[in-house]
């Protein structure tokens, strides 16, 4: 006896399954796919860490150390979902992660494209921008240039101008470094395989003067225009006042501003009384 399966029963038969793969590409479970893999990773973080705090010895804490979980396996997991639909919420959220956790320089400069092509005027661009800081890059640049023109708000537009800023100026100190003849062969290695030929290429290249007067007129406009938004917990531009103070009289080169303050004897002097003498000043402090 045949039996025949007609193409509507094999319909019904294949539709939990269809329906179940599509659900899997809702944009509710995408965010909960990568909050998933974000809280995985928090929590290998954290056991890791509470070891260490009952380690016995130093011993003990330096074998833990080497067990950080690294962000790499994870990255490599959140791919799959950004590829999925990389326009979406989902996915700015796991790039974001990516950027700032991803060892992998590859990973990094994808992730920081793929936010610029999909997601550079959204909201949450501006924290991601604060990540940006620490690691100079032309690509880097052009992103933090780019959210601020597209920023739809203070919050993001802010913290795009102030991290362009902060990076620029630590650019001009790895452009400086590097620059340094007596810089040991080991650190320029290091700071060669962490930057990138693209970084390195271009910190070589920069030009201090031009660079520096960016920054100040960067800093300018956030401590005018942004006293409405805060960065951990500060006005940004409370910041950037203090950015301009530092840069403006305790560079390199600028004249100290005064000291007032008492000798071991009691008796009160200011540093402009050595005006023209070689001066040490030794500041410490207790934590």
């Amino acid at each position: 006896m045949r039996t025949f399966t007609t193409p509507l029963l094999v319909a019904a038969l294949l539709a939990p399954m269809l329906g179940a793969q599509v659900q899997s590409k809702e944009p509710g479970d995408r965010k909960a796919r990568v909050a998933a893999i974000k809280q995985e990773f928090d929590a290998a973080q954290n056991a890791v860490f509470e070891r260490y705090q009952k380690a016995k010895d130093d011993a003990e804490r330096d074998a833990i150390v080497k067990e950080i979980p690294k962000g790499g396996a994870y990255v490599a997991r959140l791919w799959p979902i950004v590829d999925e639909a990389a326009g979406d919420d989902a996915a700015a959220d796991a790039l974001a992660w990516i950027l700032g956790n991803a060892e992998a320089r590859a990973d990094k400069n994808r992730a920081l494209g793929l936010l610029l092509q999909n997601h550079v005027g959204a909201p949450a661009m501006g924290d991601v921008c604060t990540s940006l800081v620490y690691e100079p890059s032309p690509k880097g640049a052009e992103f933090l240039e780019k959210v601020a023109a597209a920023a739809k708000s203070d919050d993001a537009r802010g913290k795009a101008l102030f991290s362009l800023a902060k990076m620029l100026g630590n650019a001009i100190e790895s452009s400086t470094t590097l620059a340094n003849e007596a810089i040991e062969p080991d650190q320029r290695k290091r700071m060669e395989e962490f930057f990138g030929a693209d970084a390195i290429a271009w910190l070589r290249g920069l030009d201090h003067a031009k660079t520096t007067a960016r920054v100040e007129q960067l800093y300018e406009e956030v401590a005018a225009k942004f006293t409405g938004v805060e960065l951990f917990g500060t006005p940004l531009a409370e910041q950037a006042k203090g950015e301009l103070f530092e840069l403006r009289t305790l560079a390199i080169g600028k004249t100290a501003p005064d000291i007032v303050g008492k000798d071991a004897d009691g008796v009160e002097f200011k540093l402009s009384d050595y005006r023209g003498k070689v001066v040490v000043l030794d500041f410490w402090g207790e934590w």
